[in-house]
């Protein structure tokens, strides 16, 4: 069946948003991101990620995107997407755990 609606939608395989949907606007954009090896484990993995080096590696991975010069251009749609699917929020337990991880080594 593709998904619940709401997931459906915001992967672009619907064109109305689902019935009952008050904060989206549209879609978010699309420049890359879905391409990258870090997105589905950031995006649709547990977050945060289990190991503190993978969360490192994959927040890098998705600066060295944003912040390469082919994506000058590109940039504001970036970040936009990011914002739209939730990058605050995994940003926020990522660095939640980090803090955790590293009060429990100092312990």
């Amino acid at each position: 069946n593709g998904g619940p609606p709401m997931t459906r939608w915001l992967a672009g395989l619907m064109p109305e948003a689902p019935k009952g949907v008050l904060a989206f606007l549209e879609p978010a954009p699309e420049v890359g991101l879905e391409d990258l090896p870090c997105h589905k484990a950031l995006f649709w993995g547990p977050s945060p990620p289990a190991d503190p080096a993978l969360s490192r590696h994959l927040l890098w991975e998705l600066t060295e995107f944003l912040g390469a010069e082919t994506m000058r251009e590109h940039r504001a749609k970036g970040t936009e997407e990011i914002l739209i699917k939730g990058g605050p929020q995994m940003l926020l337990a990522i660095l939640e755990s980090q803090i955790k991880v590293g009060q429990d080594n100092l312990a």
